[in-house]
């Protein structure tokens, strides 16, 4: 019996503004679908493929609150019922329907009323807005880049350390049952429109994440702190990125972003502030784009590879991701982590080790 990730959990999949008069597909792994508005604003989603000839229904139209297909004017109704626009209802004929739901700025789609619907965070978090980035790489890829900061220095030109900044950086990582926990902290280097997040140069930067898999989702909380952890800015920020997997060779990031202000007071400002906010936020995410979207040849195994305690979130997201979301009862990720990384600032795992023990880097 089919098992998708889209029969088991609600994904976002398109901002609320984008979806006007035309309906509008969007892919969730293998599953294409066309997502419309009806005239009294309720969101309806069906498979993207009209039973006649299988033409996409999203390249047609929306009248009397039903998808025309372009080619020959069939038509189909919210509950998948198809109708020829001369002989009238096709007997034994229904198109597969979704169920859907705005929240949030995005629109959510599943293969039923009863998947999974994942929890947003609300008051006293103030919503920023959402908004969607496509990335041309496979999903497990673009997870392995979110999964970590060591890369901030090199990658990144906004939040986050330097080159110098990141010998003074803290690490932590737990992994539970259902989820990963990942805390990082170290000095903030300076930016243009840095105190709008809160943040002044001398501020440590403390971007505490937790990774989910129903569905793919990492919320970062990010707070302004001194070095010996006190919360020392007005504002948090946190920003929560759902990965979709748009077939194999593409990944949307849909991302909502919050801000935690010291009462409502601030609320003015932050809408104020809200296209400014959402766009450094998201132009320090294209660095990720641009930098992955040339990576895509990597192999989706970690075998071989010298894994550090920076990889640890890795790894272990790699066989949840193949377990929990995917559903698999085997996992591909072959390559044992060491069960304690406390001395590892610069070593690593070589797998090709018959002992698999710790050795340095060269």
């Amino acid at each position: 019996m089919k098992n998708t990730p889209l029969d088991r959990f609600f994904h976002p999949v398109l901002e609320s503004s984008r979806l006007h008069g035309k309906p509008f597909r969007v892919v969730v792994g293998e599953e294409k679908v066309a997502v419309y508005r009806e005239s009294s604003g309720a969101v309806r989603a069906v498979e993207d493929r009209c039973p006649h000839r299988f033409t996409p229904l999203s390249l047609g139209s929306v009248k009397n609150d039903e998808i025309v297909c372009p080619y020959h004017g069939w038509r189909v109704n919210n509950s998948g019922a198809v109708e020829h626009p001369i002989d009238g209802p096709v007997k034994n004929c229904k198109v597969k329907t979704y169920a859907a739901y705005e929240m949030h700025g995005l629109v959510w789609i599943a293969a039923n009323e009863h998947a999974h619907r994942p929890a947003l965070s609300e008051k006293p978090w103030f919503h920023v807005g959402a908004y969607r980035l496509e990335i041309n790489a496979p999903l497990h890829l673009v997870l392995d880049n979110f999964n970590e900061d060591e890369h901030f220095p090199y990658v990144h030109k906004v939040l986050g350390w330097n080159e110098v900044g990141a010998r003074d950086v803290q690490f932590d990582f737990k992994r539970n049952d259902d989820d990963l926990n990942v805390h990082y902290r170290g000095p903030q280097r300076s930016f243009p429109g840095m105190r709008i997040f809160g943040t002044k140069p001398g501020m440590y930067f403390d971007n505490n994440w937790v990774v989910t898999f129903n569905p793919v989702q990492i919320t970062y909380t990010a707070t302004p702190m001194d070095r010996a952890g006190n919360q020392v800015g007005p504002l948090k920020q946190r920003v929560s990125i759902f990965f979709v997997p748009s077939g194999t060779a593409k990944t949307v990031l849909n991302v909502i972003q919050y801000t935690e202000a010291p009462s409502e007071r601030w609320h003015w400002l932050l809408s104020l502030l809200r296209p400014l906010t959402l766009g450094i936020t998201k132009w320090d995410l294209c660095f990720d784009k641009r930098l992955v979207e040339k990576m895509t040849d990597i192999p989706y195994s970690h075998s071989g590879m010298r894994l550090g305690k920076y990889d640890q979130p890795l790894f272990h997201s790699r066989k949840m991701l193949d377990q929990k979301y995917f559903g698999k009862q085997e996992t591909s990720a072959q390559v044992e982590m060491p069960t304690s990384t406390d001395e590892l600032p610069a070593s690593a795992i070589n797998p090709q080790s018959p002992s698999n023990q710790v050795q340095s880097y060269s």
